[in-house]
């Protein structure tokens, strides 16, 4: 299901229980509610990316998101903590956002095989348990944003 671009979508939409992918990029949805998170236990992609209105995702989601393998959070500048999700995801990308440490947690991302933390401007701490990955390919760490010349 594709919500792209629907800037003036602020609340998380009522979807069907077996959606397997679900782009809401450029959206102004605020918050992703538990309630809605225990109905997507067959997603398998979510992108949320270029949303500025967006706080953190819920805890619940490694419990009952157990089918995602990719999320996007990237340029959701008001993400502060690093998402809980299950260790069956494969892609992570949380470029420009807010947080400011990849928890120690992160070695549970066993199937984890791309880390993107591009731009980031707060963060300052990484664990290890990153670079214990089996099977990560790609981690990409740009901590400066990219500034076009005159």
């Amino acid at each position: 299901m594709d919500f792209d671009r629907c800037s003036s979508l602020t609340k998380f939409p009522m979807i069907s229980w077996n959606l397997r992918t679900l782009n809401l990029c450029k959206t102004a949805i605020e918050e992703v509610p538990d309630s809605t998170i225990e109905s997507l236990n067959k997603l398998v992609s979510l992108n949320i990316s270029n949303n500025r209105k967006l706080k953190n995702l819920p805890t619940s989601m490694r419990h009952f998101m157990t089918s995602l393998r990719s999320l996007s959070l990237n340029g959701c500048s008001n993400i502060t903590e690093f998402p809980h999700i299950s260790g069956k995801i494969t892609k992570l990308f949380l470029c420009e956002t807010a947080i400011e440490e990849v928890p120690s947690f992160v070695e549970r991302l066993t199937n984890l095989k791309n880390l993107r933390l591009d731009y980031y401007k707060r963060l300052n701490r990484v664990s290890s348990g990153v670079f214990q990955l089996e099977y990560l390919e790609t981690l990409s760490l740009s901590l400066s944003s990219w500034m076009p010349k005159s």
